[in-house]
Parts: structure tokens; sequence; C-alpha cells
């Protein structure tokens, strides 16, 4: 496969997003002149258009109370117009914190939760009220919903894409239960219950599908006990809990795919992290002569390393989508949720995913960062119970480093950037590593300890991106053995002037 060397973007005539939107202090202001009673609002996730739209998502707090809303900015003041009012026609669903959708500027609108411009029915499921119509003509087993009893937690929320919630049903009757609520734009909600079905068949423990609804967006399923392995890392290593999530791997690896699964190509892959890395140099987010070394090394290792039998694969088996119950009867259990990339694939790329939710972790030294990730003894029981090549092999090797830059991607994303200028160079730098001595994983998924004085504090809501949010880059100079020695003190960009 032939990689151009990335190269900077032309000078667009087109108006950035405002730096503003990913202000913490800045917003703030805004929500409350546009009638918000909020303390604080915390730019947590950015998604953009540049020189069109920006959608930015917001944790909003007033007190003790939280609520989740978004931005959407967009360059062309008529079009800002339109979505506003045909956010106004829909007879917005008010907050505790106020109206459902409030004007900023000309340019931009934010909505509330449920209010959301392409979840349209989400307010029929993430309200306790009418939750209970929505959900009334199940089989609740002769129960009958209450809607004061039942309340309603969100997990995870996509602006104009996806809203994942905990649904804490209560009854007439003093009965309760919970399920799993998955509400997106794309109607894949019975073909991911035909796939977790599929899937209970054949031993591997998944979530059990109750209902699809809202012609296939909005899918319900058990709600599984346990917590989620990230989490589970915090408190050390438990007897059991490796077996347990490796048995799972190993398990789904040998399960023969089910009807309409796609096929997930290593070339396809190249291409993905490839353009990933163009879209980081190019935004100005990474360093140019750090990507296109990546670039090249990438491309090297994906020709040189030999294509491996395809397995069924998880397809997103990171540190959030394993839960465990280190207190199941019998001994602690594990079980695989999140099913919507199930693919078919090289084995390697599930295990290089595990093993860098552990590496990005240690990398990106966040606050409350685990003493022991078990990704590397994870991937090593799954090898052991498959016979795979171990962590040297050429395959692991290159899908390790691709994780490294999708890593740097959601960093991106999500915003850590904002607290840690150097992260994604530092991500990128151990991608080089890796590719260019493969011991180098084994060296990175050692158990460490960071010291407290070391992590990366949680940003300040006035701190910015920079002057540009579109030119983040801070470039820092990196190794392995940075990563794992006292690593440097983090540089704050400055504020918009």
């Amino acid at each position: 496969m032939t990689v151009d060397e990335p190269r900077p973007v032309p000078s667009r005539d087109v108006e950035a997003f405002p730096a503003w939107t990913i202000d913490g202090d800045d917003i703030t202001q805004r929500l409350r002149a546009g009638g918000l009673d909020v303390d604080r609002a915390r730019p947590v996730y950015l998604r953009d258009k540049p020189g069109e739209t920006v959608v930015v998502a917001y944790d909003l707090t007033k007190g003790d109370h939280h609520e989740r809303g978004y931005l959407r900015w967009s360059a062309d003041r008529t079009r800002a117009e339109n979505d506003r009012r045909k956010g106004s026609a829909m007879a917005p669903a008010a907050s505790r914190l106020g109206p459902g959708i409030v004007g900023v500027g000309e340019h931009a609108t934010v909505r509330i939760l449920p209010n959301d411009a392409r979840l349209r029915r989400a307010r029929w499921y993430l309200t306790p009220r009418k939750l209970k119509r929505s959900l009334g003509h199940l089989d609740h087993g002769g129960r009958t919903l209450s809607g004061a009893a039942t309340s309603v937690h969100v997990l995870t929320y996509n602006p104009e894409r996806r809203v994942v919630a905990r649904l804490d049903l209560g009854y007439r009757d003093g009965h309760r239960t919970s399920a799993l609520l998955r509400y997106s734009t794309r109607a894949t909600a019975r073909a991911l219950a035909a796939t977790a079905e599929h899937l209970r068949r054949h031993g591997v423990a998944t979530a059990r599908p109750i209902a699809q609804l809202e012609c296939d967006q909005v899918g319900i399923d058990e709600f599984l006990p346990g917590i989620d392995l990230r989490t589970a890392c915090t408190s050390g290593p438990r007897p059991g809990l490796v077996d347990a999530v490796a048995e799972q791997i190993a398990t789904l690896q040998r399960v023969p795919a089910p009807p309409g699964v796609g096929v997930r190509s290593r070339e396809g892959e190249l291409t993905v992290a490839v353009e990933t890395l163009r879209w980081l140099s190019e935004g100005g987010v990474a360093d140019l002569d750090l990507v296109t070394k990546l670039c090249r090394l990438l491309v090297a290792a994906s020709e040189r390393a030999a294509i491996t039998a395809p397995v069924l694969l998880h397809g997103d088996p990171h540190d959030r989508n394993v839960l465990v119950d280190p207190d199941a009867a019998g001994g602690p259990s594990a079980s695989l949720i999140d099913l919507e990339r199930v693919s078919i694939g090289e084995a390697e790329f599930d295990l290089g995913r595990l093993l860098v939710a552990g590496i990005a972790g240690r990398i990106s030294r966040r606050a409350g960062s685990t003493d022991v990730h078990p990704g590397a003894e994870i991937v090593d029981g799954v090898v052991a119970r498959t016979g795979r090549a171990g962590t040297a092999s050429p395959a692991l090797v290159f899908h390790v480093a691709k994780e490294l830059v999708a890593s740097s991607l959601t960093a991106t994303r999500h915003l850590e950037t904002i607290a840690d200028p150097g992260l994604v160079d530092r991500l990128l730098a151990v991608a080089c590593d890796v590719l260019e001595d493969p011991d180098a994983i084994s060296e990175l998924s050692t158990p460490h300890r960071w010291p407290e004085s070391d992590r990366i504090p949680e940003a300040a809501p006035s701190t910015t991106l920079g002057s540009d949010p579109h030119r983040m880059h801070h470039s820092v100079s990196t190794s392995r053995n940075e990563v794992l020695g006292p690593p440097p003190a983090p540089a704050r960009p400055a504020r918009p002037g």
C-alpha cells in the first residue's frame, strides 16, 4: 500500500469554530445569559467539520444536580437560525436548569437532554413518566410499571448519534429491576440482538436482548451485574479475574460468525490509521515529522507481518466494554458488552485493543490511573487458550501501534489535550517505539504505580486548547523511557486573546 506523506492543510478562507465553545468559563457565562441556571458547563467532547459546523458536548451542573447537553455551532447563520427554529417547533422539554433549548449568539444553539436534534424520541425513553408509556406494552410478568418509582441514569451520550442509559424500573407492587437502553440514529437494534443471541448460544456471556423499538433504533437489554474492567483495576488484582476475561475472549474467537457481520481487513485498518494521522497533523494536533515517520513504520509493519487466520472479533474490547463480577457465585465472572463492532478479522485486532487499553491509560497519566492493568495478562491468557503467537508477533505489534493512533484521536475528541497538550505526541511516539522495537510492548505493559504528583490534573474550566482550536500542536519529544520514568510537568495552553 502506498501512503502519501501527510502535508499541512492549506490556509482556508473559512471561519474556524470559536474557541469559547470549548472554554468552560466562557460557555458557562453564555448559558447563564441565555436563561440557564447552571454553575458549571464542562466541555467533554468535540466533533467538527472545519468551516461548517461543530458539536460540543457538556456536563452541566447546578449544585449536586447533573445534566447532559450539547452545542451545535454553524458558520452559516441562516443554517443556525433554521436549526434553532426546528428545535423550538418540537416543543422542547424544560430541564431543571431552565429551558430545554437556548440560543447562544447568532450561530449556536444549546440543547439539554432529552432534546436532541436527531434522537427525536429521546424524551419518551429518558423521562420516567413517558417511559412508562413507551415500555408499558412489553411483558413485565403481570406487573404494572410505575413512573414515579422509575428512574433513568444516562451512562454515555454522543450528541445526535447515540445515548445509553440505565433504566431502574419500579412497579406498583414494589418490585424493581434494571435494564439497559441504547438509542441510536442507526437502525441496528434487531441486528445487535441477533448477534447477542448467537453469542449466548455459543457460550459467550453478554446481555440478553429484551426488546427492539422505534424502527430498530432503540434496543432494551438486561442490565448485567458487576463493574467494568477499568474500575475493577483500581482496587488492584483479584484472583480469577484475568482468567475469567481471557476465557470469554478466547470463547468469542471460537464462535462461528453470525450472519451479516462485516470483515475488518488489515488494509482497511491501515487506511483508517493513516487517515487519522493525516487529520491529526493537518489539524495541528500532532507533530508532522512524527506523523510522517509513523505512517512509514505502519505501512512497513503491515507488509512485514503475515496475515493470520480470521476469527470472530468483538471489535472494541476496551476495558469499559468488559464487565466483571468479582463476587459472583463460583468465582469471578466476565461478560462482553457493546456488540456494535462485532466482525471477522485477525485475532490480534482484539488483543491489541486490550493491550492498548492499559498502555494508553499509563501514557495519559490520568488522575485515578490504575496501579495494575491486567491487559497483558489477559492477552497471555487468550494466547495460551488459542495457541496464537505472543506479544512479539508482527501482527500484534502492528495492531498495538494502530490502536495507539486510534487512542490519539479519542483523546483529541474527548478534549483530554486541554489538560495535557503533549498527550497525542506521546502516544504517537510510543507507537513508533513499538514498531521499531517490539519488546517495548512488554516493557510498557509491566505493572507500575504512578506517583500522585505525576498525574495530570483535571482541566480547569477556563482552559482552552489554545488561541486557535484548529492549531493544538505542542511538540513533545518522548520515548517509552520517558513514559516509564518521571514525566515532564504538563504545560497549559494559553487562553484565547
